[in-house]
């Protein structure tokens, strides 16, 4: 049983260490944070292809091909 309580107080002492020293590394790299300069502005977006002129009767060209699965033609 004195196992016991002497691996909780070592545990204890190791996440104490722990955060202690990550607290200090998170404040020192915090510290030295320098401001960012203005964001880079970015070119504008591409505009889209003009689209494609319709038949002048307004009826849209159907292209279909037509496949067989039978071997008889």
């Amino acid at each position: 049983m004195r196992h016991l309580f002497v691996a909780a107080a070592l545990v204890g002492v190791a996440l104490i260490i722990t955060f202690g020293v990550a607290t200090m590394l998170q404040g020192l790299a915090t510290s030295r944070r320098e401001p960012m300069p203005e964001p880079i502005a970015e070119p504008p977006p591409a505009t889209a292809p003009a689209p494609r002129a319709r038949p002048e009767s307004g009826r849209a060209l159907i292209v279909s091909r037509r496949t067989s699965t039978s071997t008889e033609e």
